[in-house]
């Protein structure tokens, strides 16, 4: 359908909108090219119509994902076998980091232990997922690719809308500050 139609049909207020999809880029990003743009020739037109941008940018919608996959990716995150893992490695990888510039014979023998270590830790992690790509969010330490298009596009994400009947009507969900590479953690 077309979204525009929807809008002036519906007449609906952006800012009352709660817009759910269950796929990033079919239900959450669109396509879009604006009219206000010069067209100079059918380069350039397919150039700017591989442009994305997301409901949210576009009408002011608030924008949520359902992802059936995150009920499975919480119930392992929240295992002690997984915390338990998760913390021995931040705990050596601080070691690691402490004591990487040593230069004591022992120190080296140690640090080759810890990073063999880590490295089976780090696969012990990863495996607990799918043992064959683990995580769909996360890629080691860092967010996959899937996640971050899905944060891109995706205000907030649930495994069901039926999770949302836990909070009032009138809720709001604020986003949590993520401390980047160069903050200090707080």
């Amino acid at each position: 359908g077309s979204l525009q139609e929807l809008i002036k049909l519906t007449q609906w207020n952006a800012e009352n909108i709660l817009y759910f999809g269950d796929h990033v880029y079919s239900d959450l990003a669109a396509s879009y090219l604006s009219n206000d743009l010069p067209i100079m020739n059918t380069a350039f037109y397919s150039l700017l119509t591989l442009f994305e941008h997301d409901a949210a940018n576009l009408e002011g919608w608030t924008t949520a994902a359902v992802i059936p996959e995150l009920e499975h990716e919480i119930q392992v995150n929240n295992t002690t076998e997984f915390r338990t893992c998760s913390a021995k490695l931040r705990y050596l990888e601080g070691l690691i980091n402490s004591y990487q510039h040593v230069n004591s014979l022992e120190a080296k023998i140690l640090l080759e232990h810890w990073q063999a270590e880590r490295k089976e830790l780090r696969y012990k992690t990863k495996v607990s997922f799918n043992k064959h790509f683990g995580s769909i969010f996360r890629s080691f330490h860092n967010p996959s690719y899937f996640s971050r298009r899905l944060t891109q596009y995706a205000m907030l994400y649930t495994s069901k809308v039926a999770n949302l009947l836990q909070y009032p009507l009138e809720h709001v969900f604020y986003p949590k500050r993520t401390a980047l590479p160069h903050e200090s953690s707080w």
